[in-house]
Parts: structure tokens; sequence; C-alpha cells
């Protein structure tokens, strides 16, 4: 299996394939600790193809797709958005949404992308990057600390009939290298 990873950004195209493993890493990441209805309803909201489309067609948002060969691995959307309280930064950008397949955790796509995403936010003009967690998420709230992500509050994301907590980051888009 080969471990060249292609980064690129995404297309209308793309709105299907991009829903469809959004959709898929999203349950994989959750569904285990979440109501099932609670689930279905976020996914039917959140990761059709006409919603991707229309977010891939916005200017102030770009999808970053990793692919290994044909396979799509993970992606990281940078996009602008209403920021918590805890935030207030005209000069931050939100990574809103960052996934890899399971199969590819620990072989360095998070970091790539991660990177890419960074380098990103700093082409669109921003300073910062800020992004939120699940409080329940351990192996994500690891990886952005490690990463060099501050913690700097907390919001509540909606989610179906529940409000969960999230905790923020922030990040200089000039405080990382490029491995």
């Amino acid at each position: 299996m080969s471990h060249i990873l292609n980064l690129r950004r995404a297309t209308r195209d793309d709105a299907q394939v991009l829903a469809e493993f959004a959709r898929q890493t999203f349950i994989d990441t959750y569904a285990e600790f979440n109501d099932a209805e609670n689930m279905r309803q976020h996914c039917e909201i959140y990761f059709g193809e006409a919603q991707q489309a229309a977010e891939i067609a916005r200017a102030d948002c770009v999808f970053l797709l990793a692919y290994q060969a044909e396979n799509l691995v993970g992606f990281a959307q940078v996009i602008a958005r209403a920021q918590p309280n805890c935030v207030n930064s005209p000069t931050a950008i939100c990574l809103y949404r960052y996934y890899v397949d399971k199969a590819w955790h620990g072989k360095g796509i998070a970091q790539a992308l991660l990177d890419a995403a960074l380098s990103t936010a700093r082409e669109m003009g921003y300073q910062q990057v800020w992004l939120t967690a699940w409080e329940h998420n351990p192996r994500a709230i690891a990886f952005y600390r490690k990463a060099g992500f501050t913690e700097v509050g907390a919001t509540g994301y909606p989610f179906g009939t529940e409000v969960q907590r999230d905790l923020v980051f922030i990040k200089s888009v000039d405080s990382f290298c490029l491995a």
C-alpha cells in the first residue's frame, strides 16, 4: 500500500464523495457515544450532497481532500463562521470539519491535513485558526494540544435533541512548521 498522499482542494464535482465520506467518518467517530436518532438527524442536515456543494461554492470556505491512490482518506474544511465568545478575533478562521478515516489514523495524514489547513488560512489572509473538539473525544483533544493549539474556552454544539459541550482551541498560523 502506497503512503504517497495527494492533497488537493475540493471542487463541485467532489460534493457526492465528500458527503458520503464526511457522513461515514462522523458516524465512525461519534455513533457509539450518541443517540442513534440524533446521529441520523445530524447527518441528514449536515452531510448531504447539496449541503457539501453549497459549502464548496462559498468564497470563504476551502475543503482540502487527502487521497491515497484513488481513495479519499481524510479532509479538512477551513471556513469563516460565527466565532464563540472566547475567540472573538477578526483575524481568526475556523477549522470546522477535520476527519481522517479510522484505517488511516497514525499514518501522518492528520498532520499533513493540519499543515495544509494552516497554510490555507494564511493564504486567505487569516492569522489564527480556531476549532472545537467534543469534550468526550480525548484522541482529538490530545492531537490538537500536541499540535500547539491552546484551549481558550468551551461552547455549546447543537446535536439533535441535545446541546453538547465542545472545547475551543486556537493557534497562530505562523506557529507551525511544515514536516
